[in-house]
């Protein structure tokens, strides 16, 4: 049967097997509760506030970020007007912090792609650069002879020039990883970069990022962290957003689906961990299967085929719970006891309601705070 509330456009029912299956991957945008909450979150909290230069988003890989990322490109420049073909300014630019094999990441690969974001075009060839130190008026230059000092500097100059408000970064847990050194000794690069161009960082990455940087009072100062989690299994309203989601997505299936999937839901939960970004990618796995067989309608035997494997999906659970506990808030409880609470001649400043008598030595975690779920 096709979908009852179908989202697609209704010319796609004849299309071509290719159609159909670029528009499922492509051609729409799917925003569900978790997402949309996330996006708000860096509205009021980074968006809305200049406390700090750099904003990190940390989630599970699959979880959505890619499409967060473009939510809120779409978004920055929603109300941009231009009686031409070219901007008078770039509100954000979006990057990606490849490694593309290597075992260290490339500062100079990252001034680059800067630079393209801009709108500079690679590899050219020009005579009469402006006269600069060491440089003689009228001789030859090649933007792809630049060194790295000189490409941070020309990126830096193109983003005052245009005056880029936020540098989008997505898979930014590669710097703090392999961007030599300590996390932190990237995270300082980053910050004096943004200081002289003008501009504000928000960074787009996997719970790699909290194992790379070590937590610390001076961190928490510096930076803005917001925790994209998946949907838990924990939580009612999440299994009901995700279930939300799910059924968004059938419904911008271009062929007929089969009527067990309206019950398939929590199946695809546990086969998605709650990520609606690795749920995304099996259903098209799914309609890349359906399409290609001789009866093109989207069956359970489809996801059933096409599902991740049952060892990769216990080490995203793992990996889940694991980044989760980085963010796990601490009872109030906890927190006296740090400070020191628990001795006796502090009784007199006690917390409006203390939940436990127990001593808490500073440092240690309590039990209960690493049960994380899905």
């Amino acid at each position: 049967m096709w979908h009852p509330k179908a989202m697609f456009p209704c010319y796609l029912k004849q299309a071509s097997v290719d159609e159909k299956y670029n528009y499922f991957v492509s051609g729409f945008s799917q925003k569900h509760k978790r997402i949309l909450s996330i996006h708000e979150e860096i509205r009021e909290n980074f968006f809305s506030s200049r406390e700090q230069t750099i904003g990190l988003v940390i989630g599970p890989t699959g979880v959505g970020k890619s499409h967060l990322a473009s939510n809120l490109m779409a978004e920055a420049y929603k109300n941009m007007e231009s009686s031409s073909d070219l901007l008078p300014e770039l509100p954000m630019i979006y990057i990606e912090a490849n490694v593309l094999g290597r075992a260290t990441f490339s500062w100079k690969d990252f001034y680059e792609d800067i630079l393209i974001a801009t709108g500079e075009q690679k590899n050219i060839r020009v005579y009469g650069r402006p006269k600069e130190p060491g440089i003689a008026e009228g001789s030859k230059y090649s933007t792809r002879n630049r060194t790295e000092a000189e490409l941070k500097r020309d990126a830096i100059d193109r983003l005052v020039k245009y005056k880029v408000r936020y540098l989008l970064i997505d898979e930014i847990q590669h710097i703090f990883k392999y961007g030599g050194g300590t996390g932190e000794k990237s995270l300082d690069i980053l910050k004096s970069f943004a200081s002289r161009a003008g501009c504000r960082i928000l960074g787009l990455g996997t719970y790699g990022i909290s194992f790379s940087i070590e937590r610390s009072s001076e961190l928490a100062r510096r930076i803005l962290e917001i925790h994209f989690a998946p949907y838990s299994m924990d939580s009612p309203s999440d299994i009901y957003s995700f279930e939300e989601a799910f059924i968004g997505l059938l419904a911008s299936i271009p062929i007929e689906i089969d009527e067990r999937l309206s019950d398939f839901s929590s199946d695809a939960f546990v086969g998605s961990c709650g990520c609606v970004g690795i749920l995304k990618e099996w259903m098209e796995r799914s309609l890349n299967q359906a399409l290609n067989s001789d009866s093109p309608i989207l069956r359970v035997d489809n996801f059933r085929l096409t599902r991740l494997k049952g060892s990769q999906l216990k080490q995203i659970a793992e990996d889940l719970k694991e980044g989760k506990a980085f963010f796990a808030e601490p009872e109030d409880s906890e927190i006296w006891s740090l400070l020191g609470g628990n001795k006796k001649q502090d009784s007199g400043l006690s917390p409006t309601q203390r939940k436990s008598s127990s001593v808490i030595k500073p440092g240690q975690r309590k039990p209960g705070r690493d049960k994380v779920g899905i």
